[in-house]
């Protein structure tokens, strides 16, 4: 191989190194500008509620059992209230439950992008997590009793008088005791079966016995769901879209408080903010409720946004205007930190709060003896993975309350006096997910910046290195040509000094030699 042909391959080999360098460089760029969207992009399709998604069978049947916990308010001093005296409460519980949910796929739209389900959640009792069996003694208002005196209020006397005559020939006051099992699950009540008998259809409750959660165990309860798959517009993912068929409520004064907003709280749509407003809709609470961000968390290697009910939830229209709407027709009258649901409780007069009245008017408190509000045992928050916007760990804590009225001229309710009556709380959630889907979800979410600032940082370094490699070998060609072009130039000054190195036979001086012998000191032989 020539010289030339040499310095030909070189020139090209450079030219392939660069190109190469440079295309290594622009994809890291582009990997950094990218990598991510793509990223999020292939988890996003993962998620969508169809059958052939990796996240779709977990949503369908969580892999994970909710525990709930349900804690009574004993009374003790029954025949006291009758005589004005404060109610005396004794908290019982808990007594626990180990829940499994799952979603009763009904129908597809794939227009609309929407899937139809019910959700059924099964009940088993956990006697060694409870302080008790099932068959403990629990003493309570008359819920139907009180239920029946309540709706008298607006009546005329002769109702009232006809009401109490009717209580007192079924033998019914204004406490009851039954089991634990009878008050969640269900006992005979007289009250309840007569009134099953002799109101209008469209008025009767669904079961003719009576259970604070009768009909919830091993069946579908909550209603008909029909949410958003992902497919059409990943913002609205598992975002309610109707529920039993319709796109709004028809219990509050206006639309926007009629709205169906949120999910069902099992998944939310993804890239959750630190200003993003959750929205959770509950049908048993007559609305959705509102969450907000409260701070980072972390469960099981997991990071994670804390997110909570507003203080202000349940506070009357006196202090949160907007919340004029969910007044009845007979107006406000509820302290802070109470909301009236007995407008989809078929009248009853029941009210929700958080327990032990936590983030409620003080007043409450005053009125019994027995409750102590604190955050970490009461408060309701829900633990959401950001990228995802999938629930890792939540506590739904609930109080359900009896409204008393001041009631006249019904016997069984003399001497009760008017006042917000805590029944019992109940506390449903996980503490978090189990250790495979925990390492699922932190790979998707924290696993990938690792690997895309593995290939980025992989790109920059490679195309780093051929693009010095290219340096390297240009200034050594650099160098070469140098010490070529010098090695030249001596060979040349070399050449031309031999060539002076010759006898001068016509001056008969002998040049280039040492010293100089002059034609003069040689001898005619020396000469010849």
């Amino acid at each position: 191989m020539t010289y030339r042909h040499y310095l030909n391959n070189s020139i090209m080999l450079k030219a392939i190194l660069a190109i190469i360098g440079v295309l290594f460089l622009v994809m890291g760029i582009l990997s950094t500008m990218y990598f991510s969207s793509m990223i999020d992009a292939f988890i996003q399709s993962e998620m969508l509620l169809y059958n052939n998604t990796r996240t779709f069978p977990m949503w369908r049947k969580p892999p994970v059992n909710p525990i709930m916990k349900v804690y009574f308010f004993n009374v003790t001093n029954q025949e006291d209230i009758l005589q004005g005296e404060k109610p005396i409460l004794e908290e019982i519980g808990p007594f626990t439950y180990i829940e499994t949910w799952e979603k009763v796929i009904s129908g597809w739209n794939h227009k609309d992008g929407t899937v139809s389900y019910e959700i059924k959640k099964t009940f088993v009792f956990s006697r060694q997590l409870s302080v008790g069996s099932e068959n403990e003694n629990i003493t309570l208002p008359n819920i139907p009793v009180i239920t029946a005196a309540s709706q008298t209020k607006y009546g005329t006397k002769l109702v009232r008088k006809a009401t109490s005559a009717l209580l007192k020939t079924l033998n019914q006051g204004p406490f009851s005791t039954q089991t634990v099992n009878e008050w969640l699950w269900g006992f005979d009540h007289a009250l309840v079966k007569l009134g099953k008998d002799i109101m209008p259809p469209e008025n009767q409750p669904p079961f003719d016995r009576f259970g604070l959660l009768i009909g919830k165990n091993d069946t579908p309860a909550s209603g008909l769901y029909t949410v958003y798959t992902g497919r059409n517009d990943i913002t609205k993912y598992a975002t309610v879209h109707t529920w039993n068929n319709q796109s709004r409520l028809n219990f509050w004064k206006t639309d926007s408080c009629n709205m169906i907003n949120g999910t069902d709280g099992t998944a939310f749509p993804p890239d959750v903010s630190k200003n993003t407003t959750l929205e959770m809709f509950n049908p048993e609470l007559c609305r959705p409720i509102p969450l907000t961000y409260r701070g980072k968390v972390e469960r099981n290697g997991v990071e994670a946004y804390k997110f909570s009910p507003p203080d202000n939830v349940f506070d009357p229209p006196s202090m949160v205007p907007e919340h004029d709407c969910y007044c009845p027709e007979e107006g406000c009258s509820l302290p802070r930190g109470v909301f009236n649901v007995s407008i989809c409780n078929y009248g009853a007069p029941i009210a929700v709060s958080f327990p032990h009245f936590y983030n409620a008017d003080e007043k409450l408190l005053e009125e019994v003896i027995g409750l102590a509000p604190e955050k970490e045992k009461h408060e309701f928050y829900m633990d959401v993975q950001p990228k995802m916007g999938i629930g890792i760990a939540a506590k739904g804590r609930i109080q359900i309350n009896l409204m008393i009225p001041e009631i006249e001229d019904i016997q069984q309710m003399v001497g009760v006096p008017p006042i917000i009556f805590p029944v019992f709380w109940f506390e449903s959630g996980i503490d978090g997910l189990p250790d495979s889907v925990s390492q699922e979800l932190k790979l998707a979410t924290q696993g990938t910046e690792v690997i895309k600032n593995g290939v980025c940082y992989g790109l920059f370094a490679i195309g780093g290195l051929l693009l010095l490699t290219v340096a390297i070998i240009a200034v050594r060609r650099e160098k070469s040509q140098k010490y070529a072009a010098k090695s030249t130039e001596m060979e040349t000054r070399n050449g031309d000094s031999s060539q002076d190195t010759f006898v001068r036979i016509g001056s008969g001086k002998v040049e280039g030699l040492p010293g100089i012998i002059s034609g003069s000191d040689l001898s005619e032989e020396q000469k010849l």
